[in-house]
């Protein structure tokens, strides 16, 4: 049981823009309905569909494209629903899980072959189509393509195709950021455990996460840049800056702050090791702050972290300085500067499913207010989603 006792900003409600994400479902939405005519034109018998989470380039769940397999499989599978005209029934992922997502981790190879297309139609009553896809990633921007597959002569009917534009905001901090695979039956990973499917996902304000990371200068996000071939929030020295916590989830989630490795609540050195420990080439959880002071998010709502905090009432404010006056290297701890990570816990039992060349880090700015309560919260032992920032001098 990981029940603790943490803090609780003061939230806010949680008002939900799309400016951001417009383009990228703007071009699915088109996706979908463009699939939708291209089905009822070429075989009108088709009325039961399913649609499986999207593979990558290399034929992978997540990968290097995270949760973008299955965030395109959901908007591609709403669009069928409500479709104009004739509306498809459209078989929900659960049921798919055991028939078909097993087979679907050997590649799409095995969806097309006629014996596997019987072994799914004898598994789903009723299923006239199966659309199954990829999301390729070529730099800033995600090839999206989706085939109709015919049940259960494995026919392939029509085929559909978008290109989607990222921007340095998505893609900030790349390769960084770890969503956590849950099993078949929702469970999580024990620490310490194989996680095959962990995947890389892209913060700041991604489309495929249900959490989200910001920095904030003067109240407004500070985009990232790209430097080198890197991706970083530039921020000058001298600068005070804070965090926003969004949970996009009908779930509370425990959050664990960290700058340069430091805890923003105690400043302890709770996060044990580097952030390699959640690449997915390390393919373990280990060194998991699950007994770090958190941030409790209530289920859509956001919270802004102004700053180290001093006590239940007033924080220091996050402030670049020189490195060798920031708060990590004090504590002789230089692992991780420049680095702002978030780690995600969900509420227990929830259904939710530095690089060379740093000058500079975060040292304590003016004590400002910043009212706090203790609460308790009980959460899962193993987090959900791990979300990283780079952040430097604009100069690198």
């Amino acid at each position: 049981m990981n029940r603790m006792v943490v803090l609780q900003a003061i939230p806010f409600a949680l008002c939900f823009s799309t400016a951001h994400a417009q383009t990228l479902t703007a071009a699915l939405k088109q996706l979908g309905m463009e699939l939708a005519q291209d089905i009822n034109s070429t075989d009108p018998r088709i009325a039961k569909v399913a649609v499986p989470e999207f593979l990558n380039g290399q034929g992978q769940l997540g990968g290097d494209i995270g949760g973008a397999g299955l965030f395109v499989a959901d908007r591609v599978q709403q669009y069928l629903i409500n479709a104009p005209g004739k509306r498809y029934e459209v078989v929900m992922r659960g049921e798919l899980l055991t028939p078909v997502l097993k087979e679907w981790q050997l590649g799409e190879s095995g969806l097309l072959k006629p014996e596997t297309c019987k072994q799914i139609g004898g598994a789903i009553p009723g299923l006239d189509g199966l659309i199954v896809g990829r999301v390729t990633r070529f730099y800033w921007q995600l090839q999206v393509t989706a085939t109709l597959v015919r049940i259960p002569d494995a026919i392939g009917v029509c085929s559909r195709s978008a290109l989607l534009a990222l921007d340095a905001d998505t893609t900030a901090a790349e390769g960084g950021s770890v969503r956590v695979r849950r099993g078949d039956d929702d469970s999580l990973p024990t620490q310490g455990d194989l996680v095959e499917g962990a995947r890389t996902y892209l913060p700041q304000k991604d489309d495929f996460l249900p959490y989200a990371l910001e920095v904030l200068v003067d109240e407004t996000p500070r985009r990232a840049v790209v430097h080198d071939g890197t991706a970083f929030v530039p921020l000058a020295r001298g600068e005070t800056y804070q965090l926003r916590l969004t949970n996009w989830t009908n779930e509370k989630v425990g959050v664990a702050l960290f700058v340069d490795g430091l805890n923003v609540i105690d400043r302890a050195r709770s996060f044990a090791g580097s952030l390699d420990a959640f690449q997915p080439a390390a393919q373990q959880l280990r060194n998991l702050p699950s007994e770090s002071s958190m941030w409790v998010l209530d289920p859509k709502s956001r919270a802004v972290i102004k700053g180290w905090q001093v006590d239940g009432k007033r924080a220091a404010e996050f402030r670049l300085v020189a490195q060798e006056d920031s708060s990590a290297v004090r504590q002789h701890f230089t692992e991780q500067l420049g680095l702002i990570t978030a780690v995600f816990y969900p509420q227990k039992g929830s259904q939710y499913q530095g690089f060379g060349g740093l000058r500079d880090a975060t040292g304590l700015g003016n004590l400002i207010p910043f009212p706090v309560r203790r609460v308790e919260f009980e959460h899962e032992p193993v987090p959900s989603v791990i979300l990283t920032i780079h952040y430097d001098t604009p100069e690198g």
